[in-house]
C-alpha cells in the first residue's frame, strides 16, 4: 500500500510533544480549516465544470516531476 501523502506541517503537528502542540495549535487550526476551505472549493468547480460544458476544471499534482531531493517523512 502507498503511503497517504501528508504536508510538512501535519507531519511536525503528529510528531510533536504535547508541550509543542500547544504552542503549534493556533497554527494548526488555521492550517486545517484553509485546507478544508480548498477542499471545498475544488468541490464546487468540479460541480460547476460538470454542469456546464463551457467551464473546464483540471487539478494536477506537480510533486512527483519536481526535480527536487526526494526525502521520506515518517
Amino acid at each position: 500500500m502507498p503511503r497517504q501523502e501528508q504536508c510538512l506541517r501535519c507531519v511536525k503537528w503528529k510528531n510533536a510533544l504535547k508541550s509543542e502542540k500547544i504552542s503549534l495549535a493556533r497554527s494548526h487550526a488555521e492550517h486545517l480549516e484553509n485546507r478544508n476551505i480548498s477542499q471545498k472549493m475544488k468541490a464546487d468547480d468540479k460541480l460547476e465544470a460538470q454542469a456546464d460544458r463551457k467551464i473546464l476544471q483540471v487539478s494536477c499534482d506537480l510533486q512527483k516531476v519536481l526535480p527536487l531531493p526526494k526525502t521520506e517523512i515518517r
